[in-house]
């Protein structure tokens, strides 16, 4: 029986390991600060901390790459608001106006 090996690469650097889900969260555990500027933005990552989900979980489950998370997470870009809706039902959750 021969083992075959998850490789991910990531950030420069070639990741193998057996267990594929070991692959990924080692790659994307790290949480950075978030800065994104907008108030549903920061919900949104805040929503996506709690998850437990890793960036490239979230990502590979939006169809994203994990490249723009992280980019929309830092602030520096924004996602269009068809991509919050689609990151926010990956986590459960739904955008809907609310009358002040």
């Amino acid at each position: 029986m021969t083992s075959h090996n998850q490789r991910i690469f990531h950030r420069g650097i070639n990741f193998a390991l057996e267990n594929p889900d070991e692959a990924r969260r080692l790659v994307a555990k790290e949480t950075s600060p978030i800065r994104a500027s907008s108030p549903i933005l920061q919900e949104l990552f805040t929503f996506h901390d709690e998850s437990g989900l890793t960036i490239l979980e979230l990502a590979a489950r939006g169809g994203y790459p994990d490249r723009s998370i992280m980019n929309w997470r830092s602030g520096h870009y924004r996602p269009k608001i068809h991509d919050v809706e689609i990151l926010g039902q990956v986590l459960g959750y739904k955008l809907q106006w609310v009358k002040l």
